[in-house]
């Protein structure tokens, strides 16, 4: 009998064990690792992806980054390559952000330095989100605009510019296109964003390229695998159980990550080189 590491009571169990698929309620339940069939990314690939503790958060970023610190004041690392990607809220989703350090990528795998997840919020708030990692790590944002929704906010954010004093975005409102903020007065940031639709082909290319990301190298290199970050509970979820048919499943994760992925080069082992987004 498997043991009960997390407390969760008797009768929640009851239900989940008939409501969730098996290796679901092992691993949510009883803290395992599980191998099912049709299941997307393998145990020893997520193994090898997330290093460090376990945290339970939804906001996370790396120490020492300066993400925290003002864009007046911080300046980044000259050299550096960042990939930002980004899965927009519909309905009741998640809105997910993560932004890799992917400078030595391939040779080195990319790492994760900025991460986050955001639910019920203002549509200003998520734009905001976007545009301060976008400045902040001079990248730009890959976004998810799968649908009429995201090609509006794809629209929306190509229309305003970020101010870091007042951490908010702005839409152009002249005709010389003037990035002066009328709250503070000062000179706001210009970002830039892309979109990528996950639609028949092109998602399950995205999937497909991001299994491959975790697993590169593996069996001729030590340090295999592309992508490293914490093992933060709510990202180790859903890649876990991540099925091709994921129309009942949390998703938010996984899609960005993907997104991540369409921008890092692959140059060994006969893989595809990175795409347009790269």
């Amino acid at each position: 009998m498997w043991e009960n590491p997390h407390g969760v009571p008797p009768a929640t169990i009851r239900e989940m064990e008939e409501t969730l698929p098996p290796e679901v309620v092992a691993q949510v339940i009883y803290g395992m690792y599980v191998e099912a069939s049709g299941l997307v990314f393998h145990s020893r690939a997520l193994q090898q992806m997330f290093v460090g503790e376990e945290l339970n958060l939804e906001r996370w970023e790396e120490e020492g980054t300066g993400v925290a610190a003002s864009l007046l004041k911080y300046k980044l690392p000259t050299g550096r390559r960042y990939f930002i990607g980004v899965d927009i809220a519909r309905k009741n989703d998640y809105t997910v952000l993560f932004v890799f350090d992917g400078t030595n990528t391939p040779a080195e795998p990319a790492r994760c330095v900025y991460y986050r997840r955001l639910n019920r919020v203002s549509w200003e708030t998520i734009y905001t989100e976007i545009a301060r990692a976008a400045v902040r790590f001079q990248s730009e944002a890959l976004l998810d605009c799968t649908g009429m929704g995201g090609d509006v906010v794809l629209e929306e954010l190509d229309g305003r510019f970020y101010c870091s004093k007042c951490d908010v975005t702005i839409p152009f409102v002249t005709t010389n296109g003037s990035r002066t903020c009328p709250r503070c007065k000062t000179q706001g940031h210009r970002f830039q964003v892309a979109g990528f639709a996950f639609s028949g082909r092109s998602k399950e290319q995205a999937i497909t390229r991001l299994q491959q990301a975790l697993v590169y190298g593996e069996g001729w290199r030590d340090d295999w695998g592309l992508l490293r970050m914490p093992r933060i509970r709510q990202v180790m979820d859903e890649m876990t159980f991540y099925r091709r048919d994921d129309k009942k499943l949390e998703t938010d994760t996984v899609m960005a990550l993907a997104l991540v992925t369409e921008q890092v080069e692959f140059e060994e082992a006969g893989l595809a080189a990175g795409s347009v987004h790269g």
